[in-house]
């Protein structure tokens, strides 16, 4: 499969959820990619008690080389947005030494949203797009 038809198949596949979040989550400390997908996935396990079970997560890890600090780009569904829900998460991913940007998903730029996600794919860097 190429990386254009692999990045529409998870596209077309994303465009089925109903996303409410929107976010970056970057470290502040230099760390390995492996490492920082590690901690965000603490994250999703600590995110869990704010969100409730029930809720969808996709997330790709850019980063972790010379050039760039490791980050995750990921987007948030299955629950409702609520201002509070967002500033608790990122005060969680504070607490693991990181800074983040997370929004409300905006219907509005749907595709454009999901298209971000998933430019590493396009551009072959990266095949890892990971659910939870």
């Amino acid at each position: 499969m190429t990386t254009d038809n692999m990045h529409q198949a998870w596209f077309e596949w994303l465009l089925q959820e109903n996303w409410r979040y929107f976010g970056t989550a970057t470290l502040k400390d230099e760390v390995t990619r492996s490492a920082a997908e590690k901690r965000f996935l603490r994250f999703i396990t600590e995110a869990e008690k704010v969100l409730g079970a029930g809720f969808s997560c996709v997330y790709v890890t850019e980063g972790g080389n010379a050039s760039k600090r490791p980050h995750v780009h990921f987007l948030i569904g299955r629950v409702p947005y609520s201002p509070d829900v967002r500033r608790q998460l990122q005060r969680i991913w504070k607490a693991f030494g990181g800074i983040s940007h997370i929004v409300r998903f905006e219907n509005a730029k749907r595709e454009a949203g999901i298209h971000y996600i998933l430019k590493t794919v396009r551009s072959g860097k990266s095949d890892q797009v990971n659910l939870v």
